[in-house]
């Protein structure tokens, strides 16, 4: 049965009630993966990466998806949500991840739908089980960093963002530090429906990607792969692993 999720920004800004499914725990390799599959059964399958490093999955997409006869699965990557860390990994071991929630949900073939962060792991989960994942998909994907003739930071940030990469591979232990304080402030922002909207400016409301109910899933995603509970308390572990994964390269070989 789905659990009732209330997401809230605090007293002063608006409340929306989300019905997640329960978390799955799925086993691998003495870790835990903590999955989302709201079903049906008898939908073809589609593991679903959004950027965040998030199990949850949006609900209208969810509903499309089942009315077109998809079934759509989250999960947590390692250190992310419910999911146990796995330090020093790499993109390309979400392979294992996949094949391990393809038995426990009893799944023999399955597509890959990835957008921003979550397309690097899209995309590896369908190099590494070619025989397994029959399509992918990648919207608005990064690529890999370092590649040439690719501008890794083009509307990412530019020069600011470059430098805060290069401090991370470069001097882990001082940009870690950094790294905290920057998850702060995303949790302040980010974390909150409220600011999602007042982001969007204009934008906020008239459709679908800018509805409440988005600024809500975004905010969700937020708090939930920064662990973040009302008292102000975060762990953005799970978060930091993401992110070096992506700056790395993305197979050991």
């Amino acid at each position: 049965m789905p659990n009732e999720k209330d997401v809230s920004a605090g007293p002063a800004q608006f409340r929306v009630l989300r019905m997640y499914p329960a978390a799955r725990t799925v086993r691998v390799s003495g870790r835990k993966l903590a999955v989302e599959d709201p079903g049906p059964d008898s939908g073809f399958p589609v593991i679903v990466y959004n950027g965040a490093g998030s199990r949850h999955l949006f609900p209208p997409a969810v509903a499309e998806a089942q009315d077109q006869g998809f079934r759509l699965i989250g999960y947590d990557r390692p250190g992310c949500g419910g999911s146990t860390a796995m330090p020093g990994r790499v993109i390309a071991d979400c392979a294992a991840d996949v094949q391990a929630i393809m038995t426990e949900l009893g799944i023999t073939r399955t597509a890959a739908w990835g957008s921003s962060g979550g397309g690097p792991y899209a995309l590896a989960a369908a190099a590494k089980l070619p025989d397994v994942v029959t399509a992918v998909c990648a919207f608005a994907s990064i690529g890999p960093y370092g590649m040439p003739d690719l501008d890794f930071c083009d509307g990412l940030g530019g020069d600011d963002y470059l430098a805060e990469i290069r401090a991370m591979l470069a001097e882990p232990e001082e940009a870690r530090a950094a790294f905290h304080a920057r998850s702060a402030v995303t949790l302040a922002q980010r974390g909150s429906p409220k600011w999602w909207l007042q982001h969007w400016g204009d934008r906020a409301e008239p459709d679908a990607a800018h509805s409440r109910e988005s600024a809500a899933y975004l905010a969700a995603c937020t708090r939930d792969v920064l662990h973040a509970d009302d008292s102000g308390f975060f762990d953005d572990d799970g978060s930091w692993e993401d992110s070096l994964a992506f700056y790395r390269p993305w197979a050991s070989s």
